[in-house]
């Protein structure tokens, strides 16, 4: 068997809530063909639908129910008459409904090329629902002029801690998302994500490797590494070294997610939230340096600085992406820790 191929075929385990409320899954129709496409330099992503269908029977009060006979007879006395007037006719009804994704590169590419781009794509639904995304079902697609398509299952192994997997697989509902299908211009998400994903591996590592718990080690590293990653986003807008913590915060930060990091680190207004921050990073990073606010921050509270500032790292790079302002608050007060 050739080591290169057209296509991969994927969908994950969490997503299908990000499309549509599973629980109403037949009031969605279903598709042929692409739902969503975003082409980009080497190929085009594609997310489409995977339904199964099952045969709508002769006696419609096997699958149908009324309070009033005369509906269901009438519905009947309908169907017969369908049913005699297209007697080759086979009517189906669809059973189920999930949305899977599509790679198809311009050129045959390695399976190492062809998993690290669907990696990819998992770490922007990552960050978009905020939650390990991982692949579910797998497949390569062998198409030769000469040959029918042929397809391969690919067996993944992840290394995944117990609690990561936990929260990898536990129910999200539609209705209570902050960013869906609806307000989401995914086509445009997947290509930008594309561009600069490269520069956010640490921030997405850190959903993906997520358990839902976090140790005085974590939420130190976490501070450190986050209040950098802020430096950086300073300089991308334009503010002053100065500014370096502050601006990157105060720029897209929430009214809730500014007071409770104000709370947090105990300041009286959001202006020396950034000062805060630095001189807490500092104090972390710098061994010998003087620990007073680590003193009187609580660990609890530090675990919590720790996400916040996770959080806005997260929203400029929905920012970058094209989500729009309200829907960044909307994804920080959705997810801010109580």
């Amino acid at each position: 068997m050739d080591s290169h191929f057209d296509e991969l075929c994927f969908d994950f385990e969490n997503t299908q809530e990000f499309f549509f409320p599973q629980g109403f899954v037949d009031f969605v129709h279903y598709k042929e063909g692409e739902i969503f496409s975003a082409d980009f330099q080497e190929g085009k992503i594609s997310v489409e639908n995977s339904s199964s269908f099952k045969m709508l029977p002769n006696d419609l009060s096997s699958i149908l129910l009324s309070d009033n006979p005369k509906v269901m007879q009438e519905l009947q006395d309908k169907w017969d008459e369908i049913r005699s007037k297209y007697e080759n006719e086979t009517l189906m009804f669809k059973s189920s409904l999930k949305y899977y994704y599509r790679l198809k590169k311009k050129r045959r590419d390695s399976i190492e090329s062809l998993i690290t781009s669907m990696f990819d794509l998992a770490n922007l639904m990552a960050l978009l629902m905020y939650v390990p995304t991982f692949a579910k079902e797998v497949t390569l697609i062998d198409r030769r002029e000469d040959e029918k398509a042929k397809s391969y299952p690919v067996l993944i192994s992840y290394g995944l801690s117990e609690r990561t997997l936990s929260l990898a697989t536990r129910e999200r509902h539609h209705f209570h998302l902050p960013l869906t299908s609806k307000n989401v211009d995914l086509e445009k998400a997947i290509v930008e994500w594309i561009r600069l994903s490269s520069g956010y591996s640490s921030v997405v590592s850190s959903i993906q490797n997520e358990t839902g718990f976090i140790s005085e080690h974590e939420s130190h590293s976490d501070i450190v590494l986050f209040s950098t990653q802020l430096e950086e986003i300073n300089r991308k807008i334009g503010g002053s070294r100065k500014e370096k913590y502050e601006n990157p915060i105060t720029s897209i930060g929430s009214s809730r997610m500014k007071a409770l990091l104000a709370h947090k680190l105990a300041v009286r207004d959001s202006e020396s939230i950034g000062s805060r921050v630095g001189a807490l990073r500092n104090e972390i990073a710098h061994v010998g340096k003087p620990k007073s606010l680590l003193e009187i921050i609580s660990t609890r509270d530090q675990a919590i600085i720790a996400v916040c500032l996770k959080l806005i790292v997260q929203s400029h790079i929905l920012s970058e992406i094209g989500i729009h302002k309200s829907l960044i608050h909307e994804y920080q007060d959705f997810y801010l820790p109580s």
